[in-house]
């Protein structure tokens, strides 16, 4: 009897423990899908991953959702999302799906969205790396024939480095 009992601790420790670290990663397929869903489909995703909604903004050209992990203040992403006016006419364009940005302060991160890139079809575009007063900004961009990612590290003096996925069809 005690063994079942230690048994079933030990398995409900593993899946809790398991919820807690993999719910809150997202992965590529994940923002990819993010992408393309509306205000009601991104708010049940979020609360299935254990994302709270944190700021909602809105002007003439977009709107922006900032949702950020329960357990992880270190993971949020937003969403922005165009209203499609232009900026010199009161005329509206198909303004497509907008575009995602999630944040993470894991590097390890890194390894696996390259990988997830690789089997998505991502190819490798440039890096552009700027330093300002000390501060490393880098972006390595990757690309289909349709969309773009930019992998993005910020090491600020006295902080940690943290980074960005940036998910968006390409320009014309």
């Amino acid at each position: 009897m005690k063994d079942l009992l230690k048994i079933s601790i030990a398995v409900l420790a593993c899946v809790l423990m398991s919820f807690n670290t993999h719910s809150q990663r997202l992965y590529l397929d994940e923002i990819i899908e993010l992408r393309e869903m509306d205000t009601t489909q991104l708010k049940i995703f979020c609360e299935s991953k254990g994302f709270k909604l944190k700021k909602v903004e809105a002007d003439a050209w977009r709107a922006v959702i900032t949702y950020q992990s329960v357990s992880d203040s270190s993971i949020s992403f937003l969403k922005t999302i165009p209203t499609g006016k232009t900026l010199f006419n009161d005329t509206k364009v198909n303004a497509g799906p907008g575009v995602i940005y999630y944040y993470f302060a894991d590097k390890s991160n890194i390894k696996d969205f390259k990988k997830e890139m690789k089997e998505k079809k991502f190819k490798y575009h440039r890096t552009n790396s700027s330093e300002y007063g000390g501060n490393l900004f880098v972006h390595n961009q990757y690309r289909t024939a349709e969309d773009e990612i930019d992998l993005a590290s910020d090491s600020l003096l006295g902080r940690k480095t943290t980074y960005c996925l940036m998910y968006y069809r390409r320009p014309n």
